[in-house]
């Protein structure tokens, strides 16, 4: 066995090793495609590397969790890629998406900058920071609620395969200053109350103005619905006078 000085192992880890010091061979660029028609939880995958890409011919949109299933869930869509990341597994799940495929490269050494991914696309991907973003549709409407009576904003029909809400707020009024909750919700029926559904956001903030109470409610965060749900506004009294808008792409 070859013994080697401090000053080796420093220069030759420098050469060949991985963010961790740990050696790795040279030209180390592998590609697996995964078939997405099936659902999956998340599942081991024993890659190993500093980059995780998903090349152009990616059809589908899986999600990645790095090192740990305690990490948070990268989403990975077409031409999608993490670079200078240093992993020895990864998670890999993702919905059901009939007849499309994910093509995951994984290594080491490369950087891969996709043609249509510029600055802003990586920092939102590793949610450094908020971006500037893209939507489809508005929402808006006047209408105050009836108590427990939903708003329907994009029905479940429409939603064939998920969408993003990128954007919501409203506000209503009471004639009373009640305790009252009121929410945005992702169901695949009508909810019947406020907390019938996936409560994507809620109010947040009320005080007292001339005879009554004023509420407001908005999303903290970008948010991805999967397919059959539908998106509601409802609230557990009568409102005198609401406004409300959201901002959304059906995928």
């Amino acid at each position: 066995m070859i013994s080697l000085t401090s000053q080796q192992r420093e220069f030759f880890q420098e050469l060949f090793g991985n963010k961790r010091g740990i050696p790795f061979p040279q030209g180390n660029m592998l590609k697996q495609q995964i078939d997405l028609s099936v659902a999956q939880p998340p599942t081991r995958y024993d890659f190993a590397g500093d980059f995780l890409y998903c090349d152009r011919d990616t059809t589908g949109v899986i999600k990645v969790q790095y090192n740990s299933l305690a990490m948070p869930a990268f989403p990975f869509g077409s031409n999608t890629a993490i670079n200078g990341f240093p992993y020895e597994t990864v998670y890999l799940s993702w919905e059901a998406q009939t007849n499309l495929v994910a093509n995951v490269w994984h290594g080491y050494g490369a950087n891969i900058i996709p043609p249509n991914q510029d600055i802003s696309q990586i920092l939102s991907t590793v949610d450094v920071q908020e971006q500037g973003f893209d939507y489809a549709t508005s929402f808006s409407s006047s209408s105050g609620l009836a108590a427990n009576t939903p708003q329907n904003i994009i029905a479940a029909a429409s939603n064939t395969a998920g969408y993003v809400l990128h954007n919501a707020n409203w506000t209503f009024t009471f004639a009373a200053i009640p305790q009252v909750f009121s929410t945005l919700l992702a169901k695949t029926t009508a909810p019947t109350t406020a907390t019938d559904g996936d409560i994507l956001a809620a109010v947040k903030n009320a005080n007292a103005v001339a005879g009554g109470s004023q509420h407001y409610g908005w999303l903290d965060r970008i948010t991805r619905v999967s397919s059959g749900k539908r998106l509601d506004r409802i609230t557990g009294s009568l409102e005198s006078g609401a406004a409300c808008g959201c901002l959304y792409t059906l995928l």
